[in-house]
């Protein structure tokens, strides 16, 4: 049987210094316990490996970081900027946005933050919109 393990503010902040050196790069948990291994007292590296399991599932929890394949993880960007220049919020779940319609060819789907536009086909599929529809968006939006 383990320990509860408390995580001390030193393997945190080893934790947000790792995030910041890897920016938008992928990391293992590995390269955290590495960090957190010298901090340590006596020196383990499965202490070491078990604290840093603990920070990164806290730090899942919390939106901060995503599993990016089997061993690898990201940060989490927090806020994306539109090009208006707004900054929006970014949820840590995927989100699936349902519209329901007896017109799909109607509708125009607008990507604010790269500008780039869709329009759906008789079955729902979503294709890049043309000139002509986005014509059609300008003049509407004037």
């Amino acid at each position: 049987m383990s320990k509860v393990l408390k995580v001390p503010q030193a393997m945190t902040s080893a934790f947000e210094a790792m995030l910041s050196e890897f920016g938008a790069n992928r990391f293992r948990l590995n390269d955290l316990a590495e960090r957190i291994y010298p901090l340590t007292r006596p020196r383990s590296r499965p202490v070491a490996t078990e604290l840093a399991d603990k920070i990164f599932k806290a730090a899942a929890k919390a939106g901060t970081i995503q599993r990016t394949g089997h061993l690898h993880w990201m940060a989490v960007s927090q806020k994306r900027r539109l090009l208006s220049g707004r900054e929006v919020p970014v949820v840590a779940d995927l989100i699936d946005v349902k519209f329901s319609t007896h017109c799909p060819q109607k509708w125009l789907f607008l990507d604010v933050e790269t500008g780039q536009a869709w329009v759906a086909d008789n079955k729902g599929n979503l294709q890049a919109a043309d000139k002509t529809i986005l014509s059609e968006a300008a003049e509407i939006l004037k």
